[in-house]
């Protein structure tokens, strides 16, 4: 699908009402989820989104439920963007031109991500361990955490330059990056963005909802100790030239993310060879 059909059907999505017995912003999730260029990614440090990977409905405790979180690191630290979904049709400000004001539903939605807030301050240590597994390589680095918001329409914040000052400083004051579903079309035709892996997690493990179009390096660090395949996925990984039986017997594919690095061999005096080395080097990745 080219860009410009994938943002009408976007548009489609926003402007119509949910169907019969589902909510809206769990349909728009869906949707985000099949066509994962569209989600926006504010928060990357210079390594970029790590593992090009978002992780679905990671929970931070059985009451408090993110709708998604992705994480990028530097050479120094590490990012943890937590992430709310709220439905395109809840007004930002209320319709009260006269009196401006934040809706109930904004206020309400604020607040949540302010319970996440609030959690991570006291839990930071116990959330930390639970996306362990998957922030390789860690080196002990600095952990710290952001926050965002994506609700409403941009009219409704946009009808007067008050509105958009006050906008703005809330935003600033609460720590929390809001975007309206607006935005996001935006953030999708202005910045550079991929197809990602969509991947949901239990008990340390982290499953693949949706494999994106490259591994790039994940299976050079993390193993079937961590990661959950179907078989599926495996024969089509299978197809894209990775190694997956080595994989899956505990090898790491640390030859382009796709083949096992060869071991060194050794002469009839049980000596590694020089040559062997040089070889081993070149396909380091």
């Amino acid at each position: 699908m080219d860009r410009e059909t994938l943002i009408v059907e976007f548009m489609q999505l926003l402007d119509a009402p949910a169907p019969p017995g589902r909510q809206k912003e769990q349909v728009i999730q869906e949707f985000l989820e099949l066509n994962s260029a569209l989600i926006p990614t504010p928060y990357l440090e210079n390594h970029g989104l790590h593992f090009n990977s978002i992780i679905s409905k990671f929970s931070l405790s059985p009451a408090l439920i993110t709708d998604y979180i992705y994480i990028s690191k530097s050479s120094s630290r590490w990012v943890i963007t937590l992430v709310e979904l709220e439905n395109p049709d809840k007004d930002i400000f209320t319709k009260d031109m006269n009196n401006t004001k934040f809706s109930s539903q904004f206020s309400a939605a604020i607040g949540q991500v302010q319970q996440w807030m609030i959690h991570i301050q006291n839990n930071k240590d116990e959330v930390k361990r639970l996306l362990s597994g998957f922030m390789k390589p860690i080196n002990g680095n600095t952990v710290d955490f952001e926050y965002q918001l994506i609700i409403g329409r941009s009219n409704n914040k946009n009808m007067s330059e008050i509105r958009k000052n006050i906008f703005e400083l809330n935003q600033k004051n609460a720590g929390i990056k809001i975007l309206t579903y607006d935005q996001i079309i935006h953030y999708y035709r202005n910045v550079r963005n991929t197809d990602k892996h969509i991947l949901s997690t239990s008990k340390l493990r982290f499953r693949f909802k949706i494999l994106g179009p490259e591994m790039g390096s994940i299976l050079s660090f993390l193993g079937p100790d961590v990661l959950d395949f179907t078989n599926e996925q495996i024969q089509t990984l299978k197809d894209r030239g990775h190694d997956m039986d080595d994989w899956i017997n505990g090898i790491k594919l640390g030859v382009n993310g796709k083949h096992a690095i060869p071991k060194p061999a050794k002469n009839s005096k049980g000596d590694y060879t020089l040559g062997s080395f040089l070889n081993l080097s070149k396909n380091q990745p």
